[in-house]
């Protein structure tokens, strides 16, 4: 807990269990009219966002998982290959190089 000014601030947050630790940030803090200041830190799972809460570029949200599930984002030519399994064609978005078969 950090305090300042007579004013206490807590660094707690929610990192749907993909970060380890967090931080106060106290602008974070005013634009949420004061009611959250946590700023999580080193997501992991290929999260992102303030409280982990997005999927990184070339990640999509799988929707049979909920947010704090270790396997939440999955790659985006995942999905496309599985949506065009019958095709045998090369695709290449971000880092991720695919054959669909």
């Amino acid at each position: 807990m950090i305090s300042n000014n007579n004013v206490h601030y807590d660094p707690e947050c929610n990192c749907n269990d993909h970060a380890d630790s967090c931080f106060f940030n106290p602008y974070v803090y005013a634009a949420t009219g004061n009611v959250s200041g946590g700023v999580c830190e080193n997501c992991m799972h290929n999260t992102e966002g303030r409280q982990c809460e997005f999927c990184k570029l070339g990640y999509y949200q799988d929707p049979e998982h909920q947010i704090n599930h270790p396997d939440v984002c999955k790659r985006e030519c995942d999905r496309f290959c599985a949506s065009r399994r019958n095709l045998s064609i090369y695709i290449y978005i971000g880092e991720c190089l695919s054959v669909c078969l």
